[in-house]
């Protein structure tokens, strides 16, 4: 009996074996501390337990120990004896890291701060190399340092192989999207200034797969550099570009059947998993008629390594297919060629070069002596006269005068004498439809044309929703419910707050009225839900695969990208669901709590053929019943709002002709009730309580 044991146990541990080995570096050594060099520390692998690597047996662990000041600018990868490559560290923020990467761990390195130590897990899936190859052999910690003048040290690393380790299918080289291909020759990207380089489009027939090594459609020189604030200690970062010629001049070129230019973004969407948010945002405002940039998805190969799956997108500037106002040029310094052709922007610093001017009027919330900073983007800075800025500084405060001080109705002296209303109220429901918590207060574009072309200021393009749609976890941008506009009453601390602007649009009952009509008129056409959802499908349609690659590089599913929410989907299809769940959700607290009023007369009414609609009594005390004659439409939904347009109650009807609701709790005066009827139409009708 006890042999048999013995001999089951024995077959047992044959058949799924569990144990590991460890091998260590011979020796460290300095950093090269030169962007343009990469220092490399071998391992030789000799008479591991199995010589090939697979799902069975294979690398478990990598742990280092190096010296350095700063880990940001560090760049670390693994490479396997047979030449594939992984990245393992990159975008850390802090000094010296001393720990252990393993794939089992839920504690995300870039999450840390360091001094780093313990079990992190890496920035990328470093199963993909347990997929195929030899164990044996040597084996390449391979490290580049991306800016001089701090010097490291590695002190040790080692590498354990043994059984079940993680293993994930390997990265497929082939994609239904378009492929671009960048190569920089061994020369390192960074913010600044911008590195010539060599981008390649590959863009076969469409449903034809595009293999990453295909020959290219097309070929051309770029500048290309690191791009964003906030994103760029992602590892996988996003870039701007634009291609020039071989005297290294800007020279436009289409690509993916875009408008010909000559400056381009590659967008990482790192923290939005859904690869949603920036795509769906600048749809929604072109579907009004309003030029937001055009994307196109495709997947990112850079110096032969595949990054994942990107947004190609135009970057905002002043063009006849993009923000289609004059140029601007250093010899229009008077009369009409003075008074248009400038694009400026609310950001931060890091958002561009800085230049600009500070407002005469501090936000509305302003603890902490906060102030309201406007940067020239287009053309920037050096790029104007002093005339020129002096312009366009007396235009913005001649507006924001009129705003805060005359009458909000006016129409011959009042705000919108200087600007578009109809781009206000667009650029307000897109960011409140998005939650966008640095919406008005951050990437918020601002653009102003000749007075010959109508020269009014027009807030827009959109920009930079990674972190809006709820995917994000601090100011209650995460909500379904409340005002982004409120930002300054969530957040009074924040750096950087709302120009006041919006409170006091917020107080015109014209503007707030307006806003509701259009509001609602796209609700019932081009926002409804069922349209929403088809442009979200559309979406899928085209990436879901090439999403699916991305997170084999990238291996973040499940787990905490600042400044994701809780709780964090371990899936694709999770992150696009939790997506739509939050969209509706949103668009559904909106429909019941949109200020303002959109009238339809009675007059109006008669001639769309609309039912009528008796209020008895009015006017009225505790009770209203109301009445609708017709049989199609009927009632859906019933509001009592106040005259200024707040929503006092809102119901669902449980009668589709008849309706009694209680006035409780409401006071003597005028308000409006508003019937919802089954075809989405509105009708309001003025109703008065006398108590």
């Amino acid at each position: 009996m006890a042999k048999e044991l013995f001999l089951t146990l024995l077959l047992s541990w044959a058949i799924t074996p569990i144990f590991s080995q460890t091998f260590s570096s011979s020796k460290g050594g300095p950093l090269l501390d030169n962007p343009d060099s990469i220092t490399e520390f071998p391992i030789e692998v000799r008479s591991p337990m199995r010589d090939s690597l697979s799902h069975t047996y294979g690398l478990k662990r990598i742990c280092i120990n190096l010296t350095h000041p700063d880990m940001y600018q560090l760049d670390v990868w693994l490479i396997a004896p047979d030449g594939q490559s992984t990245p393992l560290l990159s975008g850390l923020f802090g000094g010296d890291f001393n720990a252990c990467l393993d794939m089992s761990s839920g504690n995300y390195v870039t999450n840390n701060w360091g001094p780093f130590s313990g079990i992190l897990r890496p920035v990328s899936d470093f199963g993909v190399i347990n997929f195929s190859g030899k164990s044996s052999g040597t084996w390449k910690l391979r490290i580049r340092d991306k800016f001089a003048g701090t010097s490291g040290y590695l002190n040790s690393w080692s590498i354990t192989l043994g059984s079940n380790p993680p293993h994930a299918s390997p990265i497929a080289r082939s994609s239904r999207l378009p492929v671009i291909r960048i190569q920089t020759g061994g020369t390192v990207i960074v913010d600044d200034p911008k590195r010539i380089a060599t981008l390649e489009l590959v863009d076969g027939p469409l449903g034809n797969l595009n293999g990453f090594k295909d020959s290219a459609v097309l070929r051309e020189k770029i500048g290309i550099e690191i791009r964003g604030s906030s994103s760029q200690w992602f590892p996988k970062k996003s870039y701007g570009f634009e291609f020039v010629d071989s005297a290294g001049n800007e020279k436009n070129v289409s690509i993916l059947g875009l408008p010909s230019e000559s400056d381009w973004i590659l967008s990482a969407n790192f923290t939005d998993k859904s690869f949603h948010n920036n795509a769906f945002a600048y749809q929604l405002y072109q579907s009004v008629g309003r030029y937001a940039s055009r994307t196109r998805f495709v997947e990112l190969i850079l110096d032969g390594e595949p990054q994942g799956l990107y947004v190609l997108m135009e970057k905002i500037k002043q063009d006849k297919n993009r923000v289609n106002i004059a140029k601007l040029t250093p010899l229009d310094t008077s009369g009409n060629d003075l008074t248009g052709g400038y694009i400026f922007k609310i950001d931060k610093s890091t958002g561009g070069n800085g230049a600009g001017w500070t407002s005469s009027f501090p936000p509305p919330v302003s603890p902490n002596n906060q102030t309201i900073y406007f940067q020239y983007h287009d053309p920037e800075g050096e790029e104007l006269t002093e005339q020129q800025k002096r312009y366009i500084q007396n235009y913005v405060d001649r507006f924001e005068r009129s705003l805060m001080s005359e009458p909000l109705h006016r129409r011959d002296t009042g705000w919108r004498k200087f600007a578009d209303e109809g781009s206000f109220i667009h650029y307000f429901l897109l960011n409140e439809i998005s939650r966008n918590t640095d919406g008005y207060r951050l990437s918020t574009f601002l653009y102003k044309d000749k007075d010959s072309k109508g020269g009014k200021l027009t807030i827009g393009p959109p920009w930079d929703y990674d972190i809006a749609f709820g995917n994000i976890n601090y100011c209650d941008g995460e909500k379904t419910t409340g005002w982004a506009v409120d930002f300054g009453r969530v957040c009074p601390g924040d750096n950087w707050q709302l120009p006041f602007w919006w409170d006091r649009l917020l107080q015109d009952s014209l503007f707030v009225n307006a806003v509701n009509c259009e509001y609602f008129k796209l609700r019932e056409s081009i926002w409804s839900n069922e349209s929403l959802d088809r442009m979200i499908e559309d979406h899928l349609e085209q990436i879901t695969e090439s999403a699916l690659q991305n997170f084999k590089r990238w291996a973040i599913l499940g787990t905490y990208i600042w400044p994701n929410p809780g709780p964090l989907p371990t899936s694709f299809e999770g992150e696009v669901s939790e997506f739509k769940n939050w969209l509706f959700r949103r668009l559904s607290w909106m429909d019941q709590n949109m200020p303002g009023l959109c009238i339809i007369s009675r007059s109006e009414s008669s001639k769309q053929l609309r039912p009528e609609i008796i209020l008895q009594p009015n006017p009225a005390s505790d009770l209203l019943n109301i009445r609708v004659h017709s049989e199609n439409p009927w009632m859906s939904k019933v509001r009592i709002l106040s005259s200024q347009g707040k929503n006092l109650f809102h119901s669902e009807v449980n009668e589709k002709w008849n309706q009694t609701i209680s006035l409780e709790g409401l006071t003597s005066g005028i308000y409006f009730v508003e019937i919802t009827l089954s075809d989405r139409s509105r009708i309001i009708e003025k109703l008065v309580i006398q108590n």
